[in-house]
């Protein structure tokens, strides 16, 4: 994913770390992109209802397993004949694996930190009828979450984790063309370096097809947020405000330091989205935010202000879960601040859930870590 690595933990973040905001304010955009995406109409419209139901009719599809097996892209992977024969020697665990998948995009499977070492992982696909496909994928490039084990030597981590093994990571597996919207399933085991294989673990997969939401279709321009910590709400920011919070820093060069109180502040101009029924979006927002220059606030001891302007837009394809009532944004092309970049297989933007009620879009993120909770309610208007 490169300089452009998002996600949703990160979303919710952002609204709560201001420092950070010039960092994260893409996924703020994404939080209040899905704000705007999901509703319940409240005009019915048959020939929308009747394209709804086509969409949603194909991604109920059984695909074929050998197509599957044969179509999917996996860095670090290489397809083999035969299959796997685990001995349960070593065991491990997903992390919240994943229901759905996109077309180009794919899906994500991780691997959660507690499982047993290993240095690789076999994939096997089969239909929802259960046939499986003949042939499976041997997979050694995985992207670690965690520090490698028993380690000895100076090498890279990579180097480290194909030798030692890992204790948990994560593997992109995207689609080629070959792969239309539908149902399928996989069988996963991981190994380590002496031969022994875990038991399989069985996930199934909807491919959701692009669109499938009539009523998102349109323009829709951002209202306002509010957020709730702990159940205390912060107030509601409307579009155009400022939203300030107090920070400090320590001037260092005087004895003993002084605290130097300031605030920053950030402002949203305009967020402006659309959705076509072909199941692309794209998205414009121009946001300001203001800070301080620490290196010439050091000099003085005193705040010394600076104001940005933000531009961004994206571009991308865009897919509802009728059944989890989520939406999910994958980006294709983005421009930030003069800076573009496409990304030929898609990234997830935004996954979330959001409703419509008397013409708003509403969409409630929240994050909960231990004892706090973090909530987020996000509104707009069609335009």
């Amino acid at each position: 994913m490169g300089s452009h690595q998002r996600n949703n933990y990160v979303l919710v973040k952002i609204l709560t770390n201001k420092a950070t905001i010039m960092k994260n304010v893409k996924l703020f955009i994404l939080a209040i992109l899905a704000a705007t995406v999901f509703s319940c109409s409240d005009d019915a419209n048959p020939v929308n209802d009747n394209n709804d139901t086509a969409i949603n009719l194909l991604e109920e599809t059984a695909l074929d397993a050998s197509t599957v097996l044969d179509n999917l892209k996996i860095n670090g992977a290489t397809k083999k004949a035969g299959a796997p024969t685990p001995n349960g020697a070593i065991s491990f665990q997903l992390d919240k694996p994943t229901s759905s998948a996109f077309l180009k995009t794919g899906f994500n499977i991780k691997i959660k930190e507690t499982s047993d070492a290993f240095v690789g992982v076999y994939l096997q696909i089969k239909s929802v009828e259960g046939t499986v496909a003949d042939g499976y994928w041997d997979i050694t490039d995985i992207s670690s979450k965690s520090s490698p084990v028993k380690t000895k030597t100076k090498s890279s981590n990579r180097a480290l984790l194909s030798k030692v093994g890992r204790t948990g990571g994560s593997i992109t597996v995207n689609f080629l063309d070959g792969i239309a919207p539908g149902k399928f399933c996989y069988a996963i085991c991981v190994y380590d370096g002496s031969g022994n294989i875990s038991q399989p673990t069985e996930v199934c997969i909807e491919v959701e097809n692009w669109g499938g939401f009539s009523d998102l279709i349109g323009d829709w321009g951002f209202i306002s947020e509010e957020n709730i910590e702990n159940g205390v709400s912060g107030g509601v920011i409307n579009v155009g405000e400022e939203d300030c919070e107090e920070s400090s820093f320590y001037c260092n060069n005087i004895s003993p330091p002084k605290e130097v109180v300031y605030q920053y502040c950030d402002k949203i101009i305009a967020l402006d989205l659309g959705f076509n029924a072909a199941g692309t979006y794209l998205v414009n927002e121009t946001y300001d935010y203001s800070d301080i220059d620490y290196e010439a606030s050091q000099i003085n001891c005193v705040a010394v202000g600076v104001n940005e302007t933000y531009d961004y837009r994206s571009e991308g394809k865009w897919a509802y879960d009728e059944e989890e009532e989520v939406l999910t944004l994958i980006e294709f092309y983005y421009e930030e601040d003069g800076d573009s970049e496409t990304i030929p297989d898609g990234e997830v933007l935004f996954q979330g859930p959001a409703f419509l009620s008397n013409g708003t879009l509403t969409i409630t993120d929240t994050y909960v870590e231990d004892n706090y909770t973090e909530e987020y309610i996000l509104k707009f208007s069609k335009k």
